[in-house]
């Protein structure tokens, strides 16, 4: 019902998708895989623009430090 929802302009309400797309290697939203180097890279997109997190050799540190991120920059939205 509309006593529900909370109002949220378009852009926050872009910040809580629910996961990752289908053609991801690594199957955590915002962790990427980089062939070149063999690591894993999360990153994450505020105000249209990319925030890179590091590099790690373990996938779930990613995702860890992508969490981390999302809780900081997206707030009550993450």
């Amino acid at each position: 019902q509309r006593e529900n929802l909370r109002p949220c302009t378009i852009s926050q309400n872009l910040m809580n998708l629910a996961g990752p797309t289908k053609r991801s290697k690594s199957g955590i939203l915002g962790v990427h895989w980089s062939k070149k180097y063999e690591r894993w890279y999360p990153r994450i997109t505020v105000n249209n623009k990319f925030i890179y997190l590091g590099s790690f050799t373990d996938k779930a540190e990613a995702a860890k430090e992508y969490s981390d991120a999302r809780k900081k920059y997206f707030g009550e939205f993450a």
